[in-house]
């Protein structure tokens, strides 16, 4: 509604302003406005050689925010005059409320002569003054209202105005008005992104599409072959067991008929290897010595005993048969002996092989 207020006041239409509206004061308010596309030109030729462009604001107004900034009191009109323009604004709870701008001191006096009858000053208008005023216009202000002079470099305006520009820039309040809305709003960050920022994401998307159908390819194919295998599987357990009902885990049900089958042949783990005679044999008489004479009568090789019975000329030969045994890894206690009325010697051995070492005793052996 403000627009098309605002376009009754002006030869242009609405469509075409980009408009701020201060907050309204006596059922009035300040609206500025600047067409959307003369600006936006300027915009995209900035953003096209690399400058961001931040808010937009009237110079006049962020001259005049760095002004009041320096007076001490509130004034009821600013007057800033730059080149060969003047600005008079109406203040008003610190906030601009009229704006007048002329190049000619006779339309700024009368600019100044309606404003006060529109919005009388009770005690006394007052008015901050910035920059050079001609003697004849100063004194027609000061006929009229109090002036108190707060600046008076020749280049205040620009100071003044690149001080509120700093601040905007900094995200503090200067200037009360930002033309960055509506047609003039920034562009989105994809939109201001660019089109290699826009390709990476692109290209980012793209990967993780081809990815995921990947995965989701080699998922399919690896449950058909566990499809197939377990097929296979089933078809040779019916070929194993006929009669039977497939179970749900063919595997642990053919692991454990294997643990029973190895347990019945004494190929189990748990169950001991049934000891070689042959092996044994030769583990006692390998180490007796080629020179002695002896008769064996007897041999019996069990699963842990080995008894030997037998005869020799004397008594000590029966020990070198036992340190033999030793030899072999057999424990060997000392044999009885017995003189027989022919002058021979019988013996008796008992002999038991030693248990294999575990790593764990190998390990106490070496400390």
């Amino acid at each position: 509604m403000m627009m098309y207020r605002l376009e009754e006041q002006l030869p242009l239409e609405a469509e075409e302003l980009t408009a701020v509206f201060l907050p309204s004061i006596g059922g009035r308010c300040l609206a500025l406005s600047v067409r959307s596309e003369k600006i936006l030109e300027i915009v995209s030729g900035l953003s096209a050689g690399g400058i961001e462009v931040g808010p937009i604001c009237p110079t006049a107004l962020l001259s005049l925010w760095a002004c009041l900034q320096r007076s001490d009191a509130a004034p009821n009109y600013a007057i800033i005059c730059h080149g060969d323009a003047t600005e008079i604004f109406r203040i008003a709870d610190n906030v601009p409320h009229d704006w007048y701008s002329s190049a000619d001191s006779r339309n700024l006096l009368n600019s100044l002569r309606i404003s006060l009858l529109n919005y009388p000053v009770e005690n006394g208008a007052f008015a901050m003054l910035a920059g050079q005023l001609d003697k004849d216009t100063l004194a027609g202000v000061e006929r009229e209202i109090s002036v108190t002079k707060i600046e008076d470099d020749e280049n205040f305006f620009e100071k003044t105005a690149a001080l509120g520009a700093s601040l905007l820039l900094a995200g503090k309040p200067a200037g009360w008005v930002n033309f960055r809305t509506g047609k003039l709003a920034r562009k989105k960050i994809w939109n201001r992104a660019g089109g290699l920022m826009r390709t990476a994401v692109v290209l980012s998307m793209l990967l993780v599409v081809v990815l995921a159908a990947s995965f989701i390819t080699r998922g399919v194919r690896y449950d058909g072959l566990v499809s197939k295998y377990q097929s296979e599987q089933n078809e040779a357990y019916r070929k194993l067991f006929p009669s039977q009902k497939i179970p749900k885990n063919v595997t642990s049900r053919l692991e454990s008929e294997l643990r029973r089958l190895s347990g019945v042949l004494g190929h189990g783990q748990d169950v001991p290897e049934a000891p070689k005679a042959l092996d044994e044999l030769y583990a006692v008489i390998k180490n007796i010595p080629d020179s002695l004479r002896f008769r064996i009568l007897k041999i019996q090789i069990g699963p842990d005993n080995i008894y030997i019975e037998g005869c020799v000329k004397c008594h000590s030969d029966a020990e070198i048969i036992v340190q033999s045994l030793q030899k072999s890894g057999l424990d060997a206690p000392a044999p009885r002996t017995e003189r027989l009325a022919s002058g021979d010697v019988s013996f008796k051995i008992n002999a038991k092989p030693v248990p294999e070492k575990t790593p764990a005793m190998k390990a106490r052996a070496k400390r």
